[in-house]
């Protein structure tokens, strides 16, 4: 996709904000408990 074509998917689309933040903790909740501890 084009710089172009991913501001348009921005700027245009429908967000569910409550929907986007549980991906994003879901994502995180994951990636942390994947992650060897330093």
């Amino acid at each position: 996709m084009s710089p172009d074509g991913m501001q348009r998917l921005l700027r245009w689309t429908d967000w569910d904000v409550d929907a986007v933040r549980d991906d994003v903790r879901d994502y995180v909740i994951e990636y942390s408990a994947t992650r060897p501890e330093s």
